[in-house]
């Protein structure tokens, strides 16, 4: 027993909790067709991508690594602080995590406070990776989630979207105009987070940018387009595209 328990600790790996660190400069979303004046702000080394932080976790969480995640998430924060690319937002992805206990849950949650109140970050993200949440037995979601989250009447009296506002896992466009663009958000894959984020950006330097976005579509509609509706969206998607200056006729000519 003991020469198997030597060779065992001796063969096993350490796996760095914290698999990697990167601005979202180089980790974009797949929302390409944004309008000019949008995809400036984003592409501005002060207002844009730059701004967001995306940090990837992986393994099992738990409460012999979590102070080398807390350390290692300070370092990160710090080294940036006080400079045009200290993160106004920063992502964690749980999508290559394992297992969470309970006490790395709560490690967690001490986290998003910690990087709120010490690090002036405005927006906090968290990807579970999965539409099931985290994988633990800790309701890790609803701690992450902003609870100063307010629906309208009409949303109220339906129980899907109340839930899905209420969780913060954002699927549409219409949702994730809706959310506050600070405090803390749980979503269940990056590419959704990442779009939110930009999005918080532009909104920063102007709300009304994201009402001419067609970079976030809705995944609860289940009926087809009309013929009308395609047209628009292909007109929309065609004045993206154009340079600024060129004259709407001249695309409607290109569809005709």
């Amino acid at each position: 027993f003991t020469a198997i328990s030597v060779y065992v600790v001796q063969n096993m790996t350490y796996v760095d909790p914290v698999r990697g660190a990167m601005s979202a400069a180089t980790l974009r979303s797949d929302a390409w067709n944004r309008n000019n004046k949008a995809r400036e702000i984003l592409a501005d080394p002060i207002t844009g991508r730059n701004r967001i932080l995306v940090v990837q976790l992986q393994g099992h969480l738990f409460f012999g690594n979590m102070a080398h995640v807390l350390q290692k998430m300070s370092e990160l924060l710090s080294e940036r602080a006080g400079r045009s690319i200290q993160p106004l937002i920063v992502i964690i992805d749980f999508a290559l995590v394992l297992g969470i206990d309970s006490s790395a849950a709560q490690a967690i949650v001490k986290l998003k406070t910690i990087m709120q109140k010490q690090f002036d970050v405005d927006l906090s993200i968290f990807v579970s990776g999965s539409e099931n949440g985290f994988p633990c037995e800790f309701d890790l979601s609803k701690e992450l989630c902003n609870p100063n989250i307010s629906t309208r009447d009409n949303e109220r009296d339906d129980p899907e979207i109340a839930t899905e506002k209420t969780m913060l896992r954002v699927s549409s466009r219409d949702a994730v105009q809706s959310l506050a663009y600070n405090g803390s958000h749980v979503c269940d894959e990056l590419n959704t987070a990442l779009i939110h984020a930009e999005n918080c950006l532009v909104a920063r330097q102007d709300p009304g940018l994201l009402d001419k976005d067609l970079g976030v579509r809705s995944k609860r509609i289940q009926r087809w387009p009309t013929m009308a509706e395609e047209r628009n969206a292909a007109l929309t998607y065609l004045k993206n595209l154009c340079p600024p200056g060129v004259k709407e006729q001249l695309i409607v000519q290109l569809l005709s």
